[in-house]
């Protein structure tokens, strides 16, 4: 991603809940661009530290261990002008509860963010388990995801170089097919770019996938693949 796309994702409005606006056209573009996103990782990560930033835009000192499902709605604003509403799904992150909680029970994940702990590597290794159960869980069915390296904060610029901390940025994009973020729920350090990146990702293979399914639906119906306003335009061009 180059720098400009970086500085636009910094620049992303984050509003907490799904209330509605006056602007009735605003409401339905949010319903419209509405993404399930499920947050993955062994327990003590910092996933739901993570939420509760995005939520308040600070750092909660006390959080509990999460042992149910902890569903969190917020609205994002690009500087682009675009807006989306996004669900979170923040999951069991403990052994003991897992076995009684089905990923496929959110219905429709179409992003992961998927989040270790920087102070504990074995949790990196996890995300391998993680990502198989998500699969399993939702018939193998395609979905964008996120890497976030949490805690961030206690790692220093040297320890960030090494080669245990560039392997876990290499396995994130060889192994898992995800971008790569250091994450922090103490400085906020990439928690609103992770999930607008990941929404944004989400959102641009929607609109690839609808042009998609229009050509192939003309061709079918035995039209041209261009429509009359794409010819349109070529002639005004031309």
């Amino acid at each position: 991603m180059d720098d400009d796309h970086d500085n636009r994702l910094s620049r992303v409005r984050v509003l907490a809940g799904s209330g509605l606006s006056a602007n009735e056209a605003e409401n339905a573009e949010y319903e419209r661009n509405l993404v399930k996103v499920a947050v993955a990782g062994d327990s003590a990560c910092g996933k739901t530290s993570i939420l509760r930033w995005l939520q308040l835009g600070e750092c909660c000192v006390k959080v509990r261990a999460t042992v149910a499902v902890d569903m969190v709605i917020l609205r994002l604003h690009y500087p682009t002008g675009r807006r989306a509403k996004v669900v979170l799904y923040d999951m069991v992150g403990d052994d003991r509860f897992r076995p009684y909680q089905r990923c496929n029970m959110f219905g429709g994940i179409e992003g992961v963010m998927m989040v270790f702990d920087t102070k504990r590597p074995e949790t990196f290794r996890s995300l391998a388990i993680w990502e198989r159960r998500l699969d399993l869980d939702n018939d193998e069915q395609r979905y964008r995801k996120v890497v976030c390296a949490n805690k961030s904060d206690l790692i220093s610029d040297t320890a960030r170089r090494s080669e245990l901390a560039l392997s876990w940025s290499s396995d994130a994009r060889t192994e898992h097919s995800a971008k790569y973020f250091w994450t922090s729920a103490k400085s906020g350090e990439n928690c609103v770019e992770s999930l607008a990146y990941l929404v944004d990702r989400i959102l641009r293979d929607r609109a690839k996938k609808e042009i998609i399914e229009h050509r192939n639906m003309r061709l079918e119906l035995g039209m041209p693949k261009e429509g009359i306003a794409e010819r349109r335009s070529k002639r005004c061009c031309s």
